[in-house]
């Protein structure tokens, strides 16, 4: 019995391994690379983090006022900014991972993240109430944050264009 569990649990790893959405997550790898959640190269992660996180805080921006605001509304907002942007490609269940993540942070940590979601309070709260939820929901044990590289993205946000380059390169 103890061998048939370990065959088991054996070919789920190397399955889970070989899927292209995490074992335990809603994004495939691909996607995340593509909106700039997983590591490349320091400058293609920068452009594709800085693009996806203005979008995410277009989003925030736009429903955090709106009284009776669903889960529904974020994430067809979300798709919606996505698709605009060209970011959208079809992993509705990731994009409600990303949105309830959206939704967390104007819930948990408005008063902390509002201008500024790069000051160590709002980190401080993102960590604490909305992150485990994230990873877990994306199937990953880190995303990247820009506000690693906080002066550059402060720039990218109050630029016109928000142009950095190398958004569109590939892992």
């Amino acid at each position: 019995m103890k061998i048939t569990a370990q065959i088991i649990f054996f070919l789920f790893t190397i399955f889970a391994g070989l899927s292209p959405v995490s074992a335990s997550g809603s994004c495939s790898e691909d996607y995340l690379y593509a909106l700039g959640m997983k590591f490349e190269s320091e400058e293609v992660t920068k452009a594709k983090s800085f693009r996806t996180s203005s979008l995410f805080t277009q989003v925030a921006t736009e429903l955090v006022f709106k009284m009776g605001a669903t889960p529904e509304n974020y994430r067809e907002s979300l798709i919606r900014k996505l698709v605009d942007a060209g970011l959208y490609n079809g992993e509705q269940d990731c994009v409600e991972c990303f949105s309830n993540s959206i939704r967390c942070v104007i819930k948990s940590c408005k008063a902390m993240c509002f201008p500024d979601p790069c000051k160590k309070a709002c980190l401080k709260c993102v960590d604490k109430n909305c992150k485990s939820d994230l990873l877990e929901c994306v199937g990953q044990s880190d995303v990247v944050n820009p506000c690693v590289w906080a002066k550059e993205f402060e720039k990218y946000k109050s630029s016109s264009k928000g142009n950095l380059g190398g958004a569109s390169g590939s892992h």
